[in-house]
């Protein structure tokens, strides 16, 4: 009888090994690479989407999730998939790469106004780490800025006061500099002003009223800049800066 317990004691711990297995996301991640390999795109993005539920968002998945929407001619999904990668790492040549084909291929009209050169350069920096490192560095920049004014405010001689004040002083700003870096990278990484129309063609408004005239018809893949909310209608900038208002349910966020 126990010889009978202990092999259903063995079975069932086999059991729950082998589904703890099957749903680890890198096991979820190669079936789907799998998948996508066998032009099975359909399974590919439901593996896809389950690692996404699980919270292991990478740029990997964003993008080859968006490739997967792509090769199925869901070129506005694969769109959205795709910003939502770029969210993590803006610079990702692979990415960049695989949206402009998806743009390309929705052929939309409207014409991307170039990001300011300064603002380029600001995100460049910021998305070289991650929100946590540049705060870390910013804290231990805080207390090397109290460590080198307390050498300038007790400091044996006048030589050692000067180093004191003026290191303390640049690494002040290397820790104001850190602490922004910090700020702009969580806040573009996190934040939820920009998003995809989806699924279907979308009225632009002149005013957010249901008699009102659409300026425009935005077609599936149009990317959104949220800037205010009245009832059920959202203020919105297209990328050639053209400003309008869409009801809610006419896009998803990235």
């Amino acid at each position: 009888m126990r010889k009978n317990n202990f092999i259903i004691w063995l079975f069932c711990l086999f059991a729950c090994v082998h589904a703890s297995a099957q749903d680890n996301p890198t096991t979820l991640l190669g079936e789907a690479s799998e998948a996508y390999e066998a032009k099975s795109y359909d399974e590919a993005i439901k593996l896809y989407e389950q690692i996404l539920k699980k919270g292991e968002h990478s740029v990997t998945v964003y993008n080859n999730l968006g490739s997967a929407h792509y090769q199925k001619g869901d070129f506005a999904y694969a769109v959205l998939y795709f910003e939502k990668g770029l969210k993590l790492n803006p610079f990702n040549k692979s990415i960049l790469f695989n949206l402009n084909l998806a743009q390309e291929a929705l052929d939309n009209d409207i014409v991307k106004i170039p990001e300011f050169f300064l603002s380029r350069i600001w995100k460049y920096l910021y998305s070289r780490l991650s929100a946590n490192t540049w705060f870390v560095l910013s804290l231990l920049s805080l207390f090397g800025t109290v460590y080198f004014l307390g050498l300038w405010l007790l400091g044996a001689d006048r030589q050692t006061k000067k180093k004191g004040f003026v290191t303390g002083l640049g690494v002040l700003a290397f820790a104001i500099l850190t602490f922004l870096l910090s700020q702009s990278r969580a806040n573009f990484q996190h934040s939820n002003n920009t998003a995809i129309v989806l699924p279907t063609d979308t009225p632009l408004k002149s005013a957010p009223e249901e008699a009102n005239d659409p300026i425009m018809i935005l077609e599936p893949g149009v990317k959104l800049f949220i800037l205010d909310e009245i009832g059920e209608y959202k203020k919105v900038k297209l990328e050639n800066g053209q400003v309008g208002w869409v009801v809610q349910g006419s896009f998803l966020p990235i």
